[in-house]
This record gives structure tokens, C-alpha cells and sequence, in this order.
């Protein structure tokens, strides 16, 4: 062992399990954690020790589990943190050794010390503020008549009371917002009475009601969104009555003949079977058309992955189940979609296994999600992952022709194919003029059925919609299918060019007039971060997935989802940090925070469709497009 080379945190460790090789040790290296972490374990050691080194971290851990050095401590180094923290008598474990003497320190909870009270008579109170407070008093209230109340704010007051109620006589219940009281009565309920129940917003009752629902009589319905609603009668449908006839989502024409006895929230749920049992059997039925006519599937781009590596992995499901090779074929269907057709044998053992063919889409899905990168020069494949993603591109059916797997990826695909018919026809109406500029905007994003309809097929790998936007596309792709858009026979008519924005055009078209982070409304009023949910799908609503386009308010120039939803490719280029070329994208996706999808927001994209630059954001189904003419 090269001694010479050792650090302090090397020695630290090295002397708690060989303290005999003390004399080999350079003391000096020894930062003031180095000191804490071997006195704790070997106190022998204290002779060596420069006791300058130690900080009030340092201190409070030391003395905790070895009081005897306490008449070696500068207690001017503790804060409040280390007050709290060493009077808590709450045991921090083995410290763990760190490389950089300003790290953090991570601990692990070792029950209870030996008492720490012998300390207090040194400890300056002052120093403690409302959090170091709530801490201690949590583990030791008998130092309550220390306490300067003053210095606790409400999320102080919740967290202590929680625990220690006794001190609701101190607490300054003027400090607690509607969150505070929420939590609060969640646990303590008895404090009812303390509590001003205006301060509670929708979200906050409908929390409260899901744990507390005696307080029902207190409650102001009318903060509830439908948001609030849909999650609070999932739990507690009693309270169905009281949601207002504006907030009930419309239901008409999907119901059917219902009893009309039956409580509305209950026709929500049936309406809801009824509406997916109609979508499931649409989708089998368009999935059983396209494939009794190979015709119908003719330019439909299902999502894409590597034709040729399907039927060795569908070999590693049937050896899952047990099959044999006569009991199982696999073969091309459409344009990257495989066909598994299954014996009578094969379902039976399947269905043996007490699966269903659900579990046998799930079970691709598992087994895809474990696949690794690989190279293969003879067939030029580069890597791949999902191989066969579920419920999307495996079509199963019986040896007699019978779908057994409904597959509603497919389903939606071929919904995108249809919609797409008179996409363009109607693109011309779609285009909003820019107040006092020289050039017009699409309400909307391009959806999958727009680009569709030009270029024939679907780039967006995840979710699949007509009305979505399309996603996955780069800034070559929208070239070329502008380049295409342009060259047909109705574009050229109308006398429109449509091209990609730039970036200060869709800055002002986003704003809309606003001065603030995002845009402006119809009536004047500006978005803000509260508010942002009126206007943008983001990370806190969107449930991690695009939707589709123009079900937010649009801005005051009448445009819909410039905030949020999806990026919006421009025509600029922009080099990036790396020094790297990328395509430079507004307004941030489905997957951003607020400050991601302001009007100022920016991120790069692929220029080319190999582009695989440290420039560039991964898109994941968040890259979109506006057309601008």
C-alpha cells in the first residue's frame, strides 16, 4: 500500500479497521469531517486531532455520539441547524466520507443517542430559526420555553402540529394558507375550528374531502374544477349532488337509453364503457378491413422499427409459452407491422397459462423494453430497441382468421390515413393574419393528418391521432414537406406559399401584444404562471402525452397551442454551446415546466433525420411544426 498517496478520507477509514498503522498516518491531510468520522469510532485518536478544522457540522455529530470532547468544542462554529441537530438527540450514523470538504453529508437514521440536554446550557437560542424550531420541538419539546414562536412560519406550524398538537395554544393560525390547512386537519382534524376555510382552493378540498369527507358542510363547491371533480367522485361519489350543472362534462348522444334513476356521476361511468366498447369495436373492425384488402394498406407508415429482427424475438415469446414451431408462424404485414398467427394448440396453451392476449402484447412489451443496442454490419442495422412495441405492431389472430388481439394503435394510424382526406383543402381557411405585419399564421400545429396527407405517412413514433400534432420530425422533413404542400395542384391555386417561421416571427405571434413570460388573451388579460393552464398543455396537466390541437384558449391573434403542447420547429439554425448546428424551437411541449413554455423558451432539434448531435433535445414526441405563409 502506497501510504504517501493517501488522502484524509482515506486515512479516516483506513485507521477505524487498522488503528495500529497510526504511525505511518500524515495527520495533516485531515480535513475537520476526516476528524469526526475517526473520533466517533476510535477516540483514542484525540491527540492527534486539530480541533481548529472542525466545523459546526462536524461538531454537532461528534459530540452527539462522543460528549466527552465537548471541553474542546468552539461553540460559536454551530448554527442553528447544528443546535437543533445536536439537541435533538437524534443518532446520525457512520458519516459518510467525502472527497470535497464543502459536500453535503448524507446519514442514516440510528435510532436514539445518548441524551444531548447536558448541551443546552451553552446553546445560543438566537441562532435558531422557524425550521430548526419545527425540528427540534418534533423531537424534544420540553425546550418550548426557548422558543421564540415568532420565528415559525405556516408550513412550520403545519409540519409541528402534526406532530406535536400540544403547542396549538402558541401557534399564529393567521400564518396557514389553504395547502397548510389541507394537510393540517388531514391529520389533525380537531383543529376544525381554528381553521378559515376561505383560504382553501379547489384542489385543496378536494383533497381534504378525499380524507376528511365530514367536512363536506364547510365547503365551497363552486372551487372545484372538473379536474377537482372527476378525482374527488372517484373516491367519494357521494358527493356527486353537489357538483354545479356548468361543471358536469356533456354527455349527449353517448349515453344511449339509461334509467334515468341511475345518479348522473353513475351515467358518466357507463357512458364512458359504452363510448370505449365503441372505439375498441371500430378499431377491430378497421383492423380486420385493411387486413382482408392488402390494397387499403398501401401507403399507411405504421410506427416504425426494424423489419427482420421480429420473428427471432416472436421465438423467444413462443418459447414463453411453450410452443412449438408448427403451432405458431409470424409473417410482413403492411409496411413495418408483423402478423402472428396462432393454432387452435397455441391459443389453448396460451390460455392454459391463464394469459390472455393482452398479457401476450404486454409480454412483447416487457420483453422489448430489455433489448440492448446492437451493430450488425452484414444487414447495415445500427441498433434498435422496441422491436415490437405493444398493443402496436403485432396483429394476432387465429389459424381461421379471427382477430384475437384488438389493436387500437393500428386503429388510430388508420384513423390519421382517412382524416387526412381534405386536410389540405382546408388549410387555406386555417390561416390568421398578423395584426400590422406581412404575414399569416396556422391557428394550429400541423396535425398527423395534414402531414399525412402530404407526404403519406406518419412520422410520430408514440402517440397517434388525427387531430394530434404531428411529433418526431426534423428540420429536413419539414422542408420536404413543404416542398410537397407547395407543389400541389390546390396550393398552387390558392396562390399561397406556406413556409417555417422564424424565430422573431413566432415570438410576436406567440405574445400576441403580452410584455409578460407568455401571451396575451381576447379580453386583454396576460397569462401567467397561474394561469398557464388555460392556454398550454405542460408538465403539470398534459399526463406526459400530446393532445389534441386547439382545445386550449388561443392567444389574442385567435392561435391556439403556441404555448406548450409540442416545440415548434423555425427556419433558423443557431449554434449551440457545443458549437453544433440545430434547428431552433419555441414554446415549449407536453413535457416542459412553466418556465419551458414561455414566448422566450428555446431548444434545438435535428437538422437531418441521423442527426445525433449533443445540440440537439431528444424528441420523444415533442417536436412539432406551425406553417406560416
Amino acid at each position: 500500500m502506497n501510504f504517501n498517496k493517501m488522502s484524509g478520507t482515506d486515512w479516516a477509514e483506513f485507521l477505524v479497521d487498522h488503528p495500529e498503522r497510526a504511525d505511518k498516518c500524515k495527520w495533516s491531510k485531515f480535513e475537520g469531517y476526516n476528524w469526526c468520522y475517526l473520533l466517533r469510532e476510535r477516540p483514542e485518536f484525540s491527540e492527534k486531532c486539530d480541533w481548529s478544522k472542525l466545523d459546526g457540522n462536524d461538531w454537532a455529530s461528534l459530540l452527539k455520539a462522543q460528549p466527552q470532547f465537548a471541553d474542546k468544542c468552539d461553540w460559536s462554529k454551530l448554527d442553528g441547524y447544528n443546535w437543533a441537530n445536536l439537541l435533538s438527540g437524534k443518532e446520525d450514523g457512520l458519516l459518510e466520507l467525502w472527497n470535497e470538504p464543502n459536500d453535503d453529508r448524507s446519514s442514516e437514521d440510528g435510532g436514539q443517542a445518548a441524551a444531548t440536554s447536558e448541551f443546552a446550557d451553552k446553546c445560543a437560542w438566537s441562532k435558531l430559526n422557524g425550521d430548526n424550531w419545527r425540528y427540534l420541538l418534533s423531537m424534544q419539546p420540553q425546550y418550548a420555553d426557548k422558543c421564540d414562536w415568532s420565528e415559525l412560519d405556516g408550513e412550520n406550524w403545519v409540519e409541528l402540529l402534526g406532530e406535536q398538537p400540544q403547542f396549538a395554544d402558541k401557534c399564529a393560525w393567521s400564518k396557514l394558507d389553504g395547502g397548510g390547512w389541507c394537510y393540517l386537519l388531514g391529520k389533525q382534524p380537531q383543529f376544525a375550528d381554528k381553521c378559515d376555510w376561505s383560504k382553501l382552493d379547489g384542489c385543496d378540498w378536494r383533497i381534504l374531502l378525499q380524507e376528511q369527507p365530514q367536512f363536506a358542510d364547510k365547503c365551497d363547491w363552486s372551487k372545484l374544477d372538473n379536474e377537482d371533480w372527476n378525482e374527488l367522485l372517484e373516491s367519494q361519489p357521494q358527493f356527486v349532488d353537489k357538483r354545479p350543472k356548468t361543471k358536469r362534462p356533456k354527455t349527449k348522444n353517448r349515453i344511449g337509453k339509461i334509467d334515468t334513476s341511475v345518479r348522473y356521476y353513475e351515467k358518466e361511468i357507463v357512458a364512458e364503457v359504452l363510448r370505449e366498447k365503441q372505439e375498441r369495436a371500430a378499431a377491430s373492425k378497421a383492423v380486420k378491413a385493411v387486413f382482408d384488402n392488402p390494397a387499403k394498406r398501401d401507403g399507411i407508415d405504421f410506427c416504425g422499427f426494424y423489419p427482420g429482427m421480429a420473428v427471432d424475438d416472436v421465438k423467444l415469446l413462443a418459447a414463453h409459452y411453450g410452443l412449438e414451431d408448427g403451432q405458431w408462424s409470424v409473417e410482413p404485414f403492411g409496411t413495418r407491422v408483423y402478423k402472428l398467427t396462432l393454432s387452435t394448440s397455441a391459443i389453448r396453451a396460451i390460455t392454459k397459462c391463464g394469459e390472455t392476449f393482452d398479457d401476450l402484447a404486454h409480454a412483447v412489451a416487457d420483453r422489448t423494453d430489455t433489448l440492448e443496442l446492437m451493430e450488425d454490419d452484414e444487414s447495415g442495422l445500427v441498433g434498435y430497441g422496441y422491436i415490437l412495441p405493444p398493443l402496436g405492431q403485432l396483429l394476432v389472430i387465429s389459424e381461421n382468421g379471427d382477430l384475437l388481439l384488438e389493436n387500437t394503435f393500428i386503429g388510430n394510424e388508420i384513423a390519421v390515413a382517412k382524416a387526412s382526406k381534405g386536410a389540405v383543402a382546408k388549410l387555406a381557411s386555417k390561416m390568421v393574419a398578423i395584426p400590422g405585419k406581412h404575414f399569416s399564421v396556422c391557428r394550429y400545429p400541423v396535425t398527423q393528418a395534414l402531414w399525412f396527407a402530404v407526404m403519406g405517412e406518419n412520422p410520430s413514433l408514440t402517440s397517434k391521432g388525427p387531430d394530434l400534432p404531428v411529433t418526431d420530425v426534423v428540420l429536413d422533413s419539414c422542408r420536404k414537406f413543404l416542398e410537397k404542400l407547395n407543389a400541389l395542384p390546390k396550393v398552387r391555386k390558392s396562390g399561397l406559399t406556406y413556409r417555417l417561421p422564424t424565430v422573431k416571427e413566432w415570438e410576436y405571434a406567440c405574445r400576441a401584444g403580452a410584455k409578460g413570460d407568455y401571451c396575451m388573451l381576447e379580453d386583454g388579460t396576460e397569462i401567467t404562471d397561474d394561469t398557464l393552464d388555460e392556454v398550454a398543455w405542460y408538465e403539470d396537466n398534459s399526463d406526459f402525452k400530446p393532445h389534441p390541437v386547439g382545445e386550449k384558449e388561443p392567444n389574442a391573434f385567435g392561435l391556439y397551442d403556441m404555448n406548450g403542447n409540442v416545440w415548434e420547429i423555425t427556419s433558423d439554425v443557431a449554434p449551440s454551446a457545443e458549437g453544433e448546428s440545430a434547428a431552433v424551437c419555441c414554446g415549449g411541449s407536453w413535457n416542459t415546466y412553466e418556465e419551458g413554455c414561455t414566448a422566450s423558451a428555446r431548444c434545438g432539434a435535428a437538422i437531418a433525420e441521423d442527426d445525433d448531435s449533443d445540440a440537439i433535445v431528444i424528441d420523444g414526441g415533442t417536436i412539432g411544426v406551425r406553417l406560416v405563409c
